[in-house]
């Protein structure tokens, strides 16, 4: 069995802020969760090296750890170390894509998982391959971002309700 440790932050609510609560519990009707956290290249552009994700089924049964990276991202000394680690813990490692379409569309689609990320907006940007602007709706002025090549599946949309959270859905149509 492997332990897994989880990092989390929560706001206190301040007594005199009364329009915005300091975090919002999704109500949801799966029994799964999903939590993924990115880290990025040191450059301007912080594009996605690695990352880490771990699922549950209802409040404490692990059912799946493991990392996904972008090899192009990787050096090849990165790519043994984690592959390495990986075997060592017996925990599986994805390529970025196969992550995407094996791991996050299974449960964050298909099962319905509530999606657990330190700072969701960031890291589903990250885990993107593609991304464009919203008009129009519920999301105007957000942001449309694509997952894989494979057409079959939706997007992820997103769009800013205040300084500190935001509203995100799967969506078919850019």
């Amino acid at each position: 069995m492997v332990t897994a440790y989880v990092r989390g932050y929560l706001k206190k609510k301040d007594a005199k802020e009364k329009k915005y609560a300091a975090f919002h519990i999704v109500q949801n009707d799966s029994d799964y969760s999903i939590f993924i956290d990115t880290e990025t290249t040191t450059d301007i552009y912080q594009n996605l090296k690695v990352g880490f994700y771990m699922v549950c089924y209802k409040e404490n049964t692990l059912v799946e750890i493991g990392f996904f990276y972008v090899p192009e991202r990787c050096t090849k000394e990165e790519i043994t170390i984690l592959k390495s680690y990986c075997v060592k813990n017996r925990v599986a490692l994805y390529e970025h894509n196969h992550f995407i379409e094996k791991v996050f569309f299974k449960y964050a689609l298909f099962k319905k998982a509530l999606c657990v990320f330190f700072n969701a907006p960031f890291d589903i940007s990250r885990i993107a391959i593609a991304s464009s602007f919203t008009k129009g709706g519920k999301f105007h002025n957000g942001f449309s971002f694509t997952l894989t090549k494979n057409k079959s599946y939706p997007r992820i949309k997103i769009t800013a309700n205040c300084s500190d959270n935001a509203l995100i859905e799967f969506c078919t149509a850019a």
